[in-house]
Formats: C-alpha cells, sequence, structure tokens
C-alpha cells in the first residue's frame, strides 16, 4: 500500500515538473515569435495591414468601412484594439504569440482531460510551425486553439454560458474553426459523450456563423465564381508539405521523423501487446480518425478558401495526443514513450527559437521599408520568396504589405480589398488600374500595362541565383531608362518609374487616392 502510494506521489511530482517544462517550452516559442521583426508567416503582413485599417477607422481617420459581424476577424480586432496604446506592429506579434500559445494550452488541457500523461503534450512541440502558422493563417490557428478549448469544456459539462462564450469567440477567429467544434459536438453526441439535448450551443454558433456569413457579398471588381478545385492524391501524402512548416538547413526532418517513429511504435505496441497499454476512449478516437478522414477526401480549395483540405491535418496534430494509448506502469519500459515525446519536444523548441531568430535579412527589410516614400503606390516583384536560411517557406510574398503599414503606401493586392470576411472592409476606386489578379504570383513587372503608370515605385527582391546582381533590366526591359534606383539594401532594390507616355498630373493622382477612403 505504502509502496503504491509513493508510486502515485513520484508519478504527481513528475508530472508537475514536466508541466513546468512545457510551460517553459510554450514560452520560449512565442518569445521567439515577438522577437522576431518580420514573423515568418506568408499571409502575416496582410493580416497586419488590416489590422492598421481597421485601427484608423475606430480612430475616425480615414479608412476602411467597419463591419464588425464577422467570421474571420479575431486577429484584426485584437491587434487593433492593443494597437491603440502599443505600437501596431509590436501589438501584432503579441497577439500572434498570445493567439499561438492557445494551442498548447488545449492540448495540455485535453492530454489531461483524457487522462493521458503530461509527457504526451509534448508531441505537439515537433508540430508548432506548423503549415497553417508559415502560411499566416492566424485568424485560423487562434480558432483551432479556442475551438479544442470550447470543446473540452463542453465535453466537461460545464455552463452552457462558457460554452458559448468559446463558441462565438471560435466562430469570431474563423469560421472553419467553428465548423471543428460542431463536428466534434455531433461526434462526441454519436459517441455519447454528451446527450443531444447538449448540442443547443452548437446551434446558436451555427447561427451566428450564418447570420456573419450574410454580411458578405462579391468583392466589387474582383468577383470570385465559386471554385473547388481537387489535389493529385500523392499532393496529400507528404505530411511535411502538408501539416508541418519548414526550417532551412535545420533538423525538422530528423524530429518529424523520430517523432513519426515514436508514434507508430506506441501504436504497434498496444495494438499486439494489449496487456500492457489501454487507447483512450472511443469518442476521442472517433474526433481524431474523423478530422484525418476529412483531411484525405476534401479539395485544396472550396470557394475562395485555399489550403482547405491541410487545415484538417493541422487539427489532426492538434488532437492527436489525447488520442494516443497509455501504458500500464507495472511494464518497465512504460516511461521510454514519454521520454522519448519530452526529449523530442525539447529538440523542437531549441531548434525553432534558433531559426526563427536568425533572419540574415531583417536589417536591409527594415531600411528598404524607411526608404519607400510616404503615400506612395507600390507594386512590389518578387523573383525569390523564400526566407533561407530561416526557413523555406515563401515568407516575402506580401512583404510589401508592411509599406501599408509604415509608409502610408497603397499595394495592388490588399486582403483588405481582396476578400470581405473580415470586419474592414476597403472598395478599389473605378479609375485605379489593378494588375490582373495572378499577377503577384509571377515574377514581371509589365512596363507597358496601364497599371505601371499608378504603381509607380516598384519593389525587387533579386533571386537565388543572382542576389546582388541589378534587377532593372529583368524587371522593366527596353523600359529600363525610366526607372531611377531610390535605394538598395541586400537582395532589396526600390526603383521609381516613369513610364515615357505618362501625362497624369500630381493632382489627378491625389484626387484618384482620395477616392479610395472609405465606400459611401
Amino acid at each position: 500500500m505504502l509502496g503504491s502510494v509513493m508510486t502515485s506521489a513520484q508519478v504527481a511530482r513528475g508530472e508537475r515538473r514536466q508541466g513546468w517544462l512545457f510551460a517553459g517550452c510554450v514560452v520560449a516559442l512565442a518569445a521567439g515569435l515577438v522577437y522576431q521583426p518580420f514573423p515568418p508567416c506568408v499571409d502575416y503582413p496582410q493580416h497586419l495591414a488590416l489590422a492598421h485599417s481597421l485601427r484608423r477607422s475606430l480612430l475616425g481617420e480615414p479608412g476602411g468601412q467597419l463591419v464588425l459581424l464577422s467570421y474571420n476577424g479575431l486577429f484584426e480586432l485584437a491587434t487593433a484594439l492593443l494597437g491603440l496604446v502599443l505600437p501596431l506592429e509590436l501589438a501584432g506579434r503579441i497577439v500572434l504569440a498570445l493567439g499561438f500559445c492557445l494551442q498548447p494550452l488545449a492540448v495540455w488541457r485535453l492530454v489531461r482531460f483524457a487522462g493521458r500523461p503530461a509527457a504526451y503534450a509534448f508531441a505537439w512541440l515537433p508540430c508548432a510551425y506548423s503549415f497553417c502558422l508559415s502560411w499566416g493563417f492566424v485568424n485560423f490557428v487562434l480558432a483551432t486553439g479556442i475551438a479544442t478549448l470550447a470543446l473540452l469544456a463542453w465535453l466537461e459539462k460545464q455552463a452552457n454560458r462558457v460554452v458559448l462564450a468559446l463558441g462565438l469567440l471560435t466562430a469570431y477567429a474563423h469560421v472553419l474553426g467553428a465548423g471543428f467544434l460542431l463536428l466534434g459536438m455531433l461526434l462526441g453526441v454519436a459517441t455519447r459523450l454528451q446527450p443531444p439535448r447538449a448540442l443547443l450551443p452548437g446551434l446558436v454558433i451555427a447561427g451566428y456563423v450564418l447570420l456573419a456569413h450574410a454580411q458578405t457579398d462579391d468583392v466589387p471588381r474582383l468577383a470570385r465564381e465559386w471554385l473547388v478545385a481537387f489535389p493529385a492524391w500523392s499532393e496529400r501524402l507528404p505530411l511535411s508539405d502538408t501539416v508541418l512548416g519548414s526550417w532551412s538547413g535545420a533538423y525538422d526532418e530528423w524530429l518529424w521523423a523520430g517523432l513519426g517513429a515514436v508514434l507508430a511504435g506506441m501504436c504497434s505496441l498496444a495494438l499486439f501487446a494489449r496487456g500492457k497499454a489501454a487507447w483512450a476512449h472511443p469518442g476521442f478516437l472517433w474526433l481524431s480518425g474523423a478530422v484525418w478522414l476529412l483531411y484525405a477526401t476534401l479539395p485544396l480549395v472550396v470557394d475562395d478558401c485555399w489550403s482547405f483540405f491541410q487545415r484538417f491535418g493541422h487539427v489532426g496534430m492538434l488532437w492527436l495526443p489525447g488520442a494516443l494509448p497509455v501504458f500500464s506502469r507495472q511494464w518497465r519500459w512504460s516511461k521510454l514513450p514519454g521520454t522519448a515525446l519530452v526529449l523530442l519536444g525539447v529538440l523542437a523548441v531549441l531548434n525553432f527559437v534558433h531559426n526563427v531568430s536568425r533572419d540574415a535579412e531583417a536589417a536591409d527589410a527594415r531600411a528598404i521599408l524607411a526608404a519607400i516614400p510616404r503615400g506612395s503606390h507600390v507594386v512590389p516583384v518578387n523573383y525569390d520568396r523564400s526566407r533561407e536560411p530561416m526557413t523555406d517557406a515563401l515568407a516575402w510574398q506580401h512583404f510589401a504589405a508592411y509599406a501599408v503599414v509604415r509608409r502610408g503606401s497603397e499595394i495592388p493586392d490588399l486582403f483588405a480589398r481582396d476578400h470581405w470576411t473580415f470586419p474592414v472592409r476597403e472598395r478599389w476606386p473605378e479609375d485605379v488600374p489593378l494588375p490582373p489578379p495572378e499577377y503577384q504570383w509571377q515574377s514581371r513587372f509589365d512596363a507597358g500595362a496601364e497599371y505601371a503608370r499608378y504603381f509607380d515605385v516598384v519593389l525587387v527582391r533579386t533571386s537565388d541565383a543572382e542576389p546582388h546582381r541589378d534587377p532593372r533590366r529583368a524587371v522593366f526591359g527596353a523600359e529600363q531608362a525610366q526607372a531611377t534606383l531610390l535605394a538598395q539594401r541586400g537582395r532589396f532594390w526600390l526603383y521609381r518609374f516613369r513610364a515615357a507616355d505618362a501625362k497624369r498630373a500630381p493632382e489627378q493622382a491625389a484626387a484618384v487616392k482620395a477616392k479610395s477612403g472609405p465606400p459611401g
């Protein structure tokens, strides 16, 4: 009896130590995101520009139209509000880090609720820099953490007002997060974790989503047709591309391979040595299995939501620790899986912090932004978008959006004007010439096009093959004589382009700019 009590006490002490270690790992991850002036998240600069427009609107300055009933806007609203007392970019990184921290908090609560060892929470840490985070789906990342906390509150039979508050916050952050919450509730009822009457909060959450969706409409001048695109089946198989993020020259692949080997070993042992292991409640297995089934079957694009099926893999990794088997303490190797997961998790955090802080181009990026004329019309031309040696993600794709925040500039692709699911909307004036929508994925500037007369400041990032070669000829071709170099820092080049036949007077340009305020 005394021996068993001592064993339980030792286990409790070990769990507490692991809890503090896990908390320290999460703080390190968050600190890395706050420290990095240009977070390696592809869409993040566009969301920051949205928060900038929303903050201006809240202050009564010329900006976008407020549409606070949203289902894709928690990051923007939280950043704009925090930006009232802090510099906006610092506020954005803090909200990004805090929202990111909701995921490990959800994982920790999940493993505790499911009766799994605390060490199982460390299985998520190698997946922290996920596909969704690296692509800057900041509202979705926020929503998945809150949705998991809401689902756990629902499973724990907490008060409906708690579940409803968390559920509505999830829906405000991202509609697909609300979808995961509703899916979890339906499966919870189907597996008898909750009675059917517990679905009442879910009906309210679904009603809010429908109401918010009714506020959206086709974007003027950029109306999009309904689109469903399925990937090849082989595109779903490399999880390193569709679930996990990527660091350049790092040990991600080894960490992921080690994690996969440990998880496969745990599941194999649980299947073949049944007396030594116990699976989680069938409800958790259904939750995890259903998400991975959706990952395997859903399209790549649904309407205007891109990278659709990959988001289910993100949630699958988030919910996985709660579904892993637990091993009997009488088995002599019972601590081995947990120890391996803790070791992998700590190594992954060290790898993350090391790579997120080694941005070789941060100083050049700051300097080139400072050289952009205030209020100018900027078009970016990217010959390479990766952030090597930091990350392989296309993190320079939307770099020009920082010019909107720092220099009051305009760029031809703005989420506030291209997508109307956010809490602030802007319109393009009818007489502003725009490049074709696909231009942002091309490495060219059409010097003869009408948009080149309006977007007359060109921000170029050179290729990996020729990082220091003046790109003037490649960008402007036969009209390179009309391009004046304004600044150059590292691989960033800034030009002023004046087409030979450009006749618009400065006051005409100012009049066009004045029309880009909130719609009537």
